[in-house]
């Protein structure tokens, strides 16, 4: 049984993994997937389902490219990442 994560909880792991993701000092548009892999896998350590993990890291990588850059259109940047903005 997959448990459905609402809104606030979803954005609160968006949240902290973007805080890890600035603690370490990684770029805001990393695609590395060895990197990508250690964010899901600290994903998971926070409890944010497996089958999740990978879209939620994207998602705060592309919170911190459009907090870090104003003048970035979110529904052009949330394609790069295969986010549905609508």
């Amino acid at each position: 049984m997959k448990l459905i994560m609402d809104d606030t909880e979803r954005n609160k792991f968006v949240l902290r993994i973007a805080e890890k993701i600035q603690q370490d000092g990684t770029s805001h548009d990393e695609q590395d997937p060895s990197i990508m892999k250690q964010y899901i896998k600290y994903a998971v350590s926070l409890d944010v389902p497996e089958s999740d993990a990978p879209e939620i890291v994207a998602e705060s990588f592309l919170y911190l490219q459009m907090k870090s850059s104003p003048d970035e259109d979110p529904l052009q940047k949330g394609d790069t990442f295969g986010v549905g903005f609508s």
